[in-house]
């Protein structure tokens, strides 16, 4: 049955680890508000990284996944919409086949996003989500295939934006396909191998950051942790997304995340197919606000999908339809 409300925008994020949708309005007073999300772990990051291509199968998943989203567009009446692909299509080299399936199949026009662009959506999605913050020193955005560090810059100057070919899916999850089972030993070893990743990372802007600054992480697993934090009342929701938490705070979070499985992660609330890398999500955060002599760590449940849906209006594509400019 059609919604009866139009004016729907929506954004959809192509990564390396799944593929989301949603649907949501902008308005003048309240801002961003999202109505439907919808996601589909394809885990692109198999074929990208170890293939550096699309199998068939993966492009027929592709097409299928953007079907339905298309699908579920059409019920919402979506006027406008950005659909972005991030690492995984930088990395493979029939990424232009599979874009021009997927818009044959479902009318989507899938845009590859460079590094730095999707930097800057990021750091327009953490400007957005608490605009009375200040800029903290340090954004940390690590998505499946690929890590932002961002830093905001002083008034009026240019951010400065790294990218790294480095993420969850191309980094732990081949770690934990090695394991027999992933047991609190395995979740142990996620952890050091999180540590030693972000202790070695050779990264310019970690290496000038001043001490006692705020860090913000942001993508999907920033926000699963805050979730469990929440949850697990470790602290408030306004404490971590606005005001920030203590690294202490951050380290009793490690510790209880090593000692839950990921059956139990999932009745919590976590994605089956990031349960097993959260482990390492988190020792990865706590290295990298270490390394940089972070005195708060922000959560602000905001990242990539945040900053296309709010560039919807001017850089968007008409749904049904062709681009406008």
């Amino acid at each position: 049955m059609k919604k009866q409300r139009a004016d729907h925008i929506a954004g959809l994020d192509f990564g390396s680890n799944s593929l989301r949708l949603s649907v949501a309005r902008l308005d003048s007073k309240r801002g961003l508000d999202i109505i439907h999300r919808e996601r589909e772990a394809l885990r692109l990051a198999n074929d990208a990284f170890r293939l550096h291509e699309f199998r068939d199968q993966t492009i027929e998943a592709l097409v299928s996944a953007a079907t339905g989203f298309s699908q579920v567009m059409d019920s919402y009446r979506v006027s406008r919409y950005r659909a972005v692909g991030t690492e995984a299509f930088r990395r493979t080299a029939n990424a232009a086949q599979a874009i021009d399936l997927i818009q044959g199949m479902s009318g989507l026009q899938l845009e590859i996003l460079a590094a730095s662009e999707e930097a800057e959506l990021v750091l327009q999605a953490v400007h957005f989500s608490a605009p009375e913050c200040p800029d903290p020193a340090l954004i940390i955005d690590l998505g499946g295939g690929s890590l932002e560090v961002i830093t905001p810059g002083t008034e009026g100057g240019t951010p400065g934006i790294e990218s790294h070919a480095l993420g969850l899916a191309s980094s732990f999850e081949r770690f934990l396909q090695r394991q027999d089972a992933p047991g609190i030993d395995t979740r142990r070893q996620l952890g050091e191998l999180a540590v030693e990743i972000g202790r070695r990372l050779d990264s310019p802007l970690l290496d000038t950051i001043p001490a006692e600054g705020t860090v913000v992480y942001v993508g999907g697993q920033a926000a699963m942790l805050d979730h469990l934090a929440v949850g697990w009342r470790l602290w408030k929701d306004a404490d971590s997304t606005a005001t920030g938490i203590a690294t202490e705070d951050f380290e009793r979070l490690l510790e209880i995340v090593i000692g839950t499985g990921s059956e139990e992660l999932v009745m919590l609330g976590i994605p089956w197919d990031r349960a097993p890398m959260l482990a390492g999500a988190a020792a990865f955060y706590l290295t990298l606000a270490e390394r940089v002599g972070a005195r708060l760590i922000r959560l602000p449940r905001t990242g990539l999908m945040q900053g296309v849906l709010f560039t919807v209006p001017l850089a968007g594509h008409s749904w049904p339809g062709k681009t406008e400019r």
